[in-house]
């Protein structure tokens, strides 16, 4: 297809398209991250016994217009962390530790990072850690295997009117997604039988425009792109924190659905025999996934689009590994594909709902395994991934 030569008035919407995508999505990646984000990592050891570690991150907003109730969220969570992680106190109490460690990192005079850490060894200790949440926590050391199995109950996190909110917010979110499917489906159509034209479009939406390059679009590349632009830019507003509120609505939507404290990973000394519920990942861990509705989004990519504009995009600006510029050619090496019937916005929110249940059990079970003869540990060197 060669390139087409527009008007002077179509010029002139094309260097506006380009400004408002590439605007709209740099205002919009400096708010992806969790206002205040917690992860636990338990890894058990060679021999028994296993670490706790807790790790909570403050990340740095920007906002237009002043918001005081995020300015306390933010301002509580620093005192608490400053204080050793207060609130968290109890739950470490319970496992009765044999040694523990506290890292506090600040920028500025302001705590931005808090790393606690427990080594045990008692299988009641690690159920009252557990015990504050919607979570049951067994631990079972028998000769030659252990096993660890979580129990979930509905979580108990969110108040009412914080669950009718997110309920409402999720209807109309998949709204929203059901547009942005719709959109991009009919864009990845327009690629397949026009496949010069896939870097200028695809790198046009996810802000990646090389003006070197001279890209231009017609009319119908236009109202394409600008749809779909616009139904991306509608989708992502869940994980910012909206003005006057102290939590993104992703992060209520975890309050309402996930009974886990906290992001949870686990590490064990030996190959596991047994995995139910947990997912594995690819630095070795097992995951429990994340009970959210931008998490339960991306567990649905491939289903109707693949590869995902919105999530990869957003993927890679959570990245703390990435630098750079978003890689639109590995996503161009990527085959495209787009279902021929898209799902309704009833039908989308049903399949993230139920993405948003949590497993009965998780569970993982591993043969023991004894320290090497003459090998040293330290149990400080534990990440949490």
């Amino acid at each position: 297809m060669p390139t087409p030569t527009p008007s002077p008035a179509v010029r002139r919407g094309q260097r506006r398209l380009r400004i408002t995508a590439l605007a709209a999505f740099a205002a919009l990646a400096a708010c992806f991250e969790q206002p205040v984000a917690e992860r636990v990592h338990l890894c058990f050891l060679p021999g028994g016994g296993f670490v706790v570690t807790a790790a909570a991150v403050v990340h740095k907003q920007s906002y237009l217009a002043p918001n005081p109730a995020l300015d306390r969220r933010l301002a509580e969570a620093r005192a608490d962390f400053a204080a050793g992680w207060a609130s968290w106190n109890p739950r470490f109490e319970e496992l009765d530790p044999a040694q523990e460690r506290l890292e506090l990192q600040r920028v500025s005079g302001e705590v931005s990072r808090v790393v606690r850490q427990a080594l045990a060894r008692d299988p009641q200790g690690l159920a009252g850690f557990f015990s504050f949440s919607d979570v049951q926590c067994r631990l079972e050391l028998q000769p030659g295997w252990s096993e660890l199995s979580l129990f979930t109950r509905s979580s108990n996190r969110a108040s009412p009117a914080e669950r009718r909110r997110v309920e409402r917010a999720l209807a109309d979110w998949s709204a929203v997604l059901s547009r942005y499917l719709a959109a991009v489906g009919d864009l990845y159509r327009y690629l397949e039988l026009h496949p010069d034209r896939a870097e200028p479009c695809l790198g046009e939406l996810l802000g990646v425009s090389d003006t070197d390059k001279g890209w231009e679009f017609d009319a119908d590349e236009q109202a394409m792109l600008e749809t779909a632009s616009s139904a991306m830019q509608e989708a992502v507003k869940v994980l910012q924190v909206p003005s006057g509120e102290a939590y993104p609505l992703d992060e209520l939507s975890r309050r309402v659905f996930d009974p886990f404290p906290a992001a949870l990973s686990v590490s064990v000394p030996a190959p596991p025999e047994e995995v139910e519920g947990f997912v594995a990942q690819p630095d070795g861990t097992y995951a429990v996934p994340v009970l959210s509705m931008w998490e339960a989004m991306t567990r649905l990519e491939g289903r109707w689009l693949a590869p995902d504009p919105l999530v990869a995009v957003v993927r890679h600006e959570l990245c703390e590994t990435c630098k750079g510029e978003f890689p639109l050619g590995t996503f161009l090496e990527q085959p495209r594909s787009a279902a021929t019937a898209m799902p309704s916005a009833r039908d989308l929110n049903a399949a993230i709902e139920r993405q948003l249940q949590p497993a009965p059990a998780y569970r993982l079970r591993w043969p023991n395994r004894e320290w090497p003869r003459g090998e040293t540990f330290d149990w400080r060197t534990v990440a949490c991934p």
